[in-house]
């Protein structure tokens, strides 16, 4: 068990061989995803079973150019734009997402639905894989990139894994030789509070202060202009629809797509306040750990690095699809083995990190597995242990 642990057996060779072959399946699966949501476009026809999440921003932002961005966080008035933009085979999906990301929807809502799907993918997919090739190391295979399962995942399903993605992505390319730049791309974080939690924190340690100046600035400013364009109306719907949120967090149908600490035990059978405990004794652990690393100033990647990893350990509401934010440290981890020598596990981390998406929902429906918390913790580990070799040498 210990040399499995170790994984020398797995070479560069069998490594490439292994992802090649797994990227040949997953990118089958999605050309015949793909080619289903071709066929089942708008009008006549059975359910579309694909993209169904990307039905609520779209409708969320159709109803913002109809001219009431208030009504997106009525569910009765939603419903029935969502119904018949996608015919989706649920019930339908509330609006639960601040303005500011109703704002950056607006071009996408503009088109038919099944354009803005493709489009949506298409662009933010394209985007974080190209910045998470310049991440890795030169030479790294590409297929196993362009297959990247959380990537798939999110096309799938429609959701917006790959614009919070590649916000920490782009982030760790630019922070050394552009901290402004570095630090709007982290501001964008606004749409999606609850993963930014560490960035602050990891900015602060490493004293990144025109970074951090940025980020506050960008997030101020997107905040500004939602308000400007959409009304303080539809601020005030969504500060009146965040108990939806909450609701969310009770749904037990919900916990095996939640990945959090808090659904982890939640499936395990702890109860609602005890797993909110713990939730939060992670969470400030996993800032402390992310401070630790940083303050240290172990090098732009490696700050981003350690907050992405940490950001799944500090809120109780995180989806697998989420899981896309993990490539940065994956990425980073990967090229630092690769340049030197990878520590015991870290193989075996990188290569768990790599299929989590596939099967983080898996395991917690099977096993109870809390698959998510313990390789972000694996995670922050590694990346503590390189910073502290590091400053030792």
């Amino acid at each position: 068990m210990s040399r499995f642990w170790q994984a020398d057996w797995l070479s560069a060779d069998r490594a490439r061989a292994y992802g090649n072959l797994l990227s040949a399946a997953v990118l089958l699966f999605g050309a015949a995803a793909l080619a289903y949501i071709l066929w089942a476009a708008p009008g006549d026809g059975p359910p579309r079973p694909l993209g169904n999440d990307f039905v609520a921003f779209w409708s969320g932002a159709r109803m913002a150019l109809l001219g009431h961005p208030e009504a997106a966080y009525d569910f009765g008035a939603l419903l029935p734009l969502e119904h018949a933009a996608a015919r989706i085979d649920s019930g339908g999906f509330p609006y639960l997402y601040p303005p500011v990301w109703m704002m950056l929807c607006l071009p996408f809502a503009a088109l038919p639905y099944t354009v803005a799907l493709l489009a949506f993918q298409a662009v933010f997919a394209g985007l974080f894989l190209s910045c998470l090739h310049r991440l890795l190391p030169a030479g790294w295979p590409l297929l196993p990139q362009i297959a990247l399962p959380a990537a798939m995942l999110n096309a799938v399903i429609g959701q917006n894994g790959c614009v919070t993605a590649l916000c920490f992505a782009a982030a760790a390319l630019l922070l050394e030789r552009r901290p402004w730049m570095a630090g709007a791309c982290l501001g964008a974080l606004v749409c999606k509070p609850q993963l930014a939690l560490c960035v602050p924190v990891a900015l602060l340690a490493a004293g990144r202060w025109r970074a951090l100046a940025a980020t506050a600035g960008t997030a101020g400013m997107l905040i500004g202009a939602s308000w400007a364009l959409l009304g303080g109306g539809a601020w005030r719907a969504f500060a009146a629809a965040t108990p939806a949120i909450g609701a969310v967090l009770r749904n037990p149908e919900v916990w095996p797509k939640t990945v959090s600490v808090f659904a982890a035990l939640r499936h395990l059978g702890a109860g609602f306040g005890a797993s909110m405990a713990v939730q939060g004794a992670a969470a400030f652990l996993a800032l402390a750990c992310v401070a630790a690393i940083c303050l240290r100033q172990p090098g732009a990647r490696t700050e981003i690095a350690a907050a992405a990893a940490g950001a799944m350990l500090c809120t109780p509401y995180l989806m697998d699809y989420d899981l896309a934010c993990l490539a940065v440290p994956l990425a980073v981890l990967a090229c630092t083995g690769a340049a030197t020598v990878f520590l015991g596990g870290e193989k075996m981390v990188l290569a768990t990190g790599y299929l989590a998406p596939l099967c983080a929902r898996g395991l917690t429906l099977a096993a109870g597995v809390p698959l998510v918390p313990l390789l972000a913790g694996a995670l922050l580990t590694f990346l503590a242990l390189r910073t502290a070799r590091r400053q030792a040498a």
